[in-house]
């Protein structure tokens, strides 16, 4: 269980370190953009696209992060006001709830895969596919931290 919690923790940091340097990629190729329209009048016809496509990845990502941190949406107003077994209850329907939609996140990330990978984005030359791959990607990522905050909750008494 320890393992698995360290592991949790190492996952989450790599994550994290990946979402960021994708973010100053991005933030790279926004910047060349801006300087190609002004300065050099000509605008690459793949800079805003790829852009687009580089956020769609990070911001998943960071979700993800966002799960192992605690920092997802929740009933916090329930939360405060709750103590002992209620709110153990409370944490634990919060992150079945978020294991959940994280499924569906992921079963039908894989169907719009499926459904796109004959399209291709034309500016980039690669398959719309790849847009959605992340879906998948982050929801596997964010099961792994709901067990992991099932565990403090149910077997560490953290969290609760």
């Amino acid at each position: 269980m320890d393992l698995y919690l360290s592991y949790c923790k190492k996952l989450s940091s790599w994550v994290l370190t990946f979402a960021s340097i994708g973010l100053v990629i991005m933030t790279s190729i926004i910047t060349w953009q801006i300087f190609d329209r002004y300065m050099l009048n000509d605008t690459p016809n793949w800079s805003e696209r790829l852009s687009i496509f580089l956020l769609n990845w990070y911001v998943l990502f960071g979700v993800a992060v966002g799960v192992h941190e605690d920092f997802h949406l929740g009933l916090v107003f329930l939360k405060n006001k709750a103590n002992g077994i209620v709110k153990k209850v409370i944490n634990n329907c919060i992150y079945l709830f978020v294991g959940i939609f994280a499924w569906y996140m992921f079963y039908y990330g894989i169907v719009l895969m499926q459904q796109t990978w004959t399209h291709i984005i034309p500016s980039l030359g690669i398959s719309t596919a790849y847009s959605y791959l992340p879906l998948p990607i982050s929801a596997v990522l964010i099961i792994i931290f709901v067990i992991e905050h099932l565990i403090l909750i149910n077997f560490k008494g953290e969290r609760a």
